[in-house]
């Protein structure tokens, strides 16, 4: 054990031993390379300080930091863990008398290319210039490891090829607050939660291009900004949490991992890509103030979800609607959009979704309803758009629960007070032999009607020269016979009015031309 005012040189330790400094000042003033065997303790305990002038280098042995300080005594200042030999291990503990908060107080910058590990309860109390680069294997146990005391707040940066993990147990909860995360590495969730904090100081934090988060645990943003910058992929069993925080940047999130969105704010350019998949839980305070475009699966599972000027929802994947969630508009210059080029599905099973944005559905879109009796909401879908939507692509109507419609059923599918362009299809278009879907466009919405099949049958060239075929639909409507030599002017020649269901064709001028094309339209 060393006391008093100590300097040390271009100095090495070696050995097994334990060497330990307490209520004094230790001066480096050289590049010391602290320890050269594996198994040399270097401590420092209570009331100690180690003030650094050059980047000193600890090479091999253990650190172990009880108590006390790193101060800098001039701007070279840096501690390195491992850089040459990638071997050595730092120690932060609280072992000692001094209280936790104040115990651990770091003024110089460390780069970490071994190991570093923090035990509970130790805090490390970082000052402005006190930046932890970790370019190895960083582990923290549960707790608050972190807290702060200069003018702003210093960085924990994970680059490529460092590995920040959190480990313990499945209900520990570990926080970072007073220092900005920035990941480029791998934040590898073992158990628990990883809480990125922004209460004690206004800590900001970047997951860019790169990096990766690992492990069955989850990272959980509690507050502050979370910037995104490139491409972060969620791992298998991992995820992202958002909770009362404010995601933006220009950035995307990829699986197979899982994002859940409680509450808090997106705003900028923000994709979930195709292999991730996305829950939407809480009863209210989501906010879209930008792009978020799903590539992937997005579960609406539960709350609202508003949108102001700039807000814009874009489905390129799957989005699963549960019963009730609806679509908020807080925009006063503009109508924001959900824009779907994926597929959009209504509930597990039946349900009510409601849109105060555009419904703006694309060429290549498809909108799913589900049908399984005569009530709206509980027994077929419904959408409710409170804003003219703009209609387009696939409208696909799938019967659940065994139920059979029959010729004349209703079905009020969309509802709205005006609509812009139609679905380009409905499918499928034949529900039950002899029976089939007839979309019906009114002011009020979209009706689905169940008609009798309108199909033509038996087109047959006589061999007296006539030609004949058959035509079947709804007794309630009628058909047109046109004709034509060219495809392009038609003209009408027969009617089949009145109609009972059947109406057998038969025409006996094909000689007097040298083709003849026909068709039969259907009015209403």
């Amino acid at each position: 054990m060393l006391h008093g005012t100590h300097t040390f040189s271009d100095s090495e330790f070696s050995g097994n031993g334990h060497l330990l400094f307490e209520n004094c000042t230790v001066r480096l003033i050289g590049e010391e390379m602290f320890a050269r065997d594996a198994g040399f303790v270097w401590e420092l305990g209570d009331s100690a300080t180690v003030e650094l002038h050059k980047a000193v280098s600890f090479e091999h042995g253990h650190l172990r930091w009880n108590n006390g300080r790193f101060t800098a005594g001039s701007t070279n200042a840096l501690l390195v863990l491992g850089g040459t030999t990638r071997s050595g291990v730092l120690e932060v503990l609280d072992e000692g008398t001094i209280p936790t908060f104040a115990a651990h107080r770091l003024d110089v910058p460390i780069e970490n290319y071994a190991r570093m590990e923090m035990s509970e309860p130790s805090v490390i109390d970082g000052g402005s210039d006190s930046t932890i680069d970790n370019f190895g294997l960083f582990v923290l146990q549960r707790g608050v490891p972190f807290s702060f005391h200069g003018s702003a707040p210093p960085w924990l940066v994970n680059h490529s090829g460092g590995v920040l993990r959190r480990q313990g147990a499945e209900d520990d909860l570990t926080i970072i607050d007073g220092y900005g995360l920035v990941n480029e590495g791998q934040i590898q969730v073992m158990a628990g939660t990883l809480q990125l904090n922004s209460l004690a100081v206004a800590a900001d934090h970047y997951l860019r291009d790169g990096g990766q988060l690992t492990g069955p645990g989850k990272l959980l943003l509690w507050a502050g900004n979370l910037y995104l910058d490139g491409s972060t992929v969620i791992s298998k069993f991992s995820s992202l949490q958002i909770f009362h925080g404010h995601v933006q940047g220009k950035g995307t999130l990829t699986g197979p991992g899982f994002v859940q969105w409680e509450q808090g704010t997106f705003s900028g350019n923000v994709t979930l890509g195709p292999d991730l998949t996305t829950h939407l839980k809480g009863p209210d305070g989501r906010f879209l103030k930008g792009l978020l475009k799903n590539q992937g699966r997005l579960f609406w599972d539960q709350g609202p979800l508003t949108l102001d000027d700039d807000g814009l929802l874009r489905n390129e994947g799957r989005m699963i609607l549960s019963d009730g969630v609806q679509l908020n508009s807080i925009a006063v210059w503009t109508t924001p959009d959900l824009y779907n080029k994926g597929l959009i599905e209504i509930a597990p099973n039946t349900g009510l979704f409601t849109s105060a944005v555009t419904f703006w559905q694309s060429p290549r879109g498809r909108l799913r309803i589900k049908i399984g009796g005569y009530t709206p909401r509980t027994q077929f879908d419904r959408l409710a758009a409170q804003v003219p939507p703009k209609l387009g692509g696939t409208l696909e109507v799938q019967l659940v629960g065994g139920f059979k419609p029959v010729a004349g059923d209703v079905f009020q599918v969309m509802t709205w007070p005006s609509y812009n362009r139609q679905f380009a299809r409905v499918v499928p278009t034949v529900i039950a032999p002899g029976l089939a879907w007839e979309p019906e466009y009114t002011p009020a919405g979209l009706n689905l009607k169940a008609i009798k099949s309108r199909t033509v049958n038996s087109p047959t060239v006589l061999t007296n020269g006539g030609f004949g075929l058959t035509l079947g639909a709804d007794p309630a409507s009628a058909a047109i016979i046109e004709a034509s030599t060219n495809l392009v002017d038609w003209a009408p020649i027969a009617t089949n009015a009145p109609f009972t269901g059947l109406w057998d064709f038969v025409t006996f001028d094909l000689t007097n031309y040298p083709h003849r094309f026909f068709r039969a339209r259907w009015v209403p």
